[in-house]
């Protein structure tokens, strides 16, 4: 099942596949429904990047697949002080590993 919007009579995909690395603005639309901001800090959605929770070389760029995240927090979870997982309802679940240096 592939989920979208219709806008203007045009289908437009929440899930690229492996068709694009980057969030589509209808992603991004649904991003900043769906977290925001930032899931860690709530830093607003200007400050965020769309971060693949399975990364793409491994996963998809799939709404279910994508979380926001502003740069500290970003660098942070690659730095491992937590983890992201996706919860049965597609929302994004943060899980510390370490406190802060």
């Amino acid at each position: 099942m592939i989920f979208g919007i219709k806008r203007k009579g045009t289908f437009i995909p929440l899930a690229l596949g492996r068709k694009r690395r980057r969030a589509s603005a209808a992603q991004w639309a649904a991003l900043i429904a769906r977290d925001r901001g930032c899931i860690r800090c709530g830093r607003t959605p200007r400050h965020c990047h769309a971060h693949h929770i399975i990364h793409w070389k491994d996963g998809r760029t799939d709404l279910s697949n994508l979380a926001l995240l502003c740069s500290r927090c970003h660098n942070d979870l690659h730095h491992g002080r937590y983890t992201i997982t996706m919860d049965t309802h597609t929302i994004p679940v943060i899980t510390h590993t370490r406190g802060p240096p």
